[in-house]
């Protein structure tokens, strides 16, 4: 129990009980000022990722398209092996930077629902930025936009609160080249995938590098085999396989949350010809729409 204020102005107890419960009271203010206040640590002054601070620190998003097919559409898509290819858009003055596939899928048919998730993954790799080959992901890690990957030897690092707060940053602090890039998962009709990288940058020694997620996502149909992770094979480069594409559509969820879209094999995509949406021709190259 409290005894009588001291002149002090502080209260003094007797209860070694109350003192504790005292200490807890103050450790959970701090935190939810720190919270308030976006600033992603626990009082102890580890990085917290949870879903609360996610929400308040990044800009990531949830957004999800439902794409409507008649059954003639389908069943000319299955019998031509056509594959749905799935992509995403990043911002970064970095040209030589190029887009990955996010996923592919023939799991598709008159109604066919792709979200996207609200949380990235940052990654780095050895392997060379090769048109048509795949990225192998050393290592990744949990990051907001706004932090920074601290790259050491071997490719590993460790997060740490500051960047640019529209970026994802990685810093490396070593002699070494790598490749860089963001990850994210995707769920198709229900079933959701792992962390997939869709874009690839040098990392060179020494350097920084700084991408800017795009709330564009880019999609089409295509004969051409290729794996999650791949670098993108424009039509124009040497390496391009023989095959048909059907023309693609990059959606702008800058301003919502979910679409609805139609896709003919004849007519191409329809979403109304809103702004937020434009159709690619089916030999456009990708790594402009992809890559700002």
């Amino acid at each position: 129990m409290l005894t009588t204020p001291q002149s002090s102005g502080f209260h003094k107890t007797d209860d070694q009980l109350t003192r504790r419960d005292f200490v807890k009271l103050c450790i959970l203010a701090t935190q939810k000022t720190l919270r308030v206040n976006s600033q992603p640590y626990l009082f102890w002054g580890l990085l917290d990722f949870s879903p609360a601070v996610r929400a308040m620190s990044s800009p990531a998003y949830n957004a999800t398209i439902t794409i409507n097919m008649n059954a003639d559409t389908i069943q000319k898509l299955l019998a031509g092996q056509y594959i749905l290819y799935g992509y995403k858009a990043v911002q970064s003055t970095d040209k030589a930077g190029r887009p990955l596939v996010w996923f592919d899928t023939q799991s598709y048919s008159t109604t066919t629902v792709v979200s996207c998730s609200d949380t990235y993954r940052v990654y780095t790799s050895s392997s060379p930025i090769v048109s048509g080959e795949q990225i192998t992901v050393g290592f990744s890690t949990d990051i907001l936009c706004g932090q920074t990957l601290q790259v050491i030897d071997g490719g590993v690092g460790a997060v740490v609160n500051m960047g640019n707060p529209s970026d994802v940053s990685i810093a490396n602090q070593t002699t070494t080249e790598f490749t860089c890039g963001i990850m994210q998962e995707q769920t198709i009709n229900g079933n959701p995938s792992a962390f997939v990288p869709y874009c690839a940058f040098p990392l060179n020694g020494l350097n920084l590098q700084e991408i800017r997620p795009l709330n564009k996502i880019l999609l089409m149909f295509s004969t051409a085999k290729t794996n999650n992770g791949t670098v993108v094979v424009d039509s124009a480069d040497s390496t391009a396989l023989a095959g048909a594409n059907g023309p693609g559509i990059i959606i702008d969820f800058s301003a919502m949350p979910s679409c609805t879209v139609t896709y003919d094999v004849n007519l191409g995509w329809d979403w109304g010809n809103y702004a937020w949406a434009q159709q690619i021709p089916a030999n456009e190259n990708l790594t402009p729409w992809l890559i700002e």
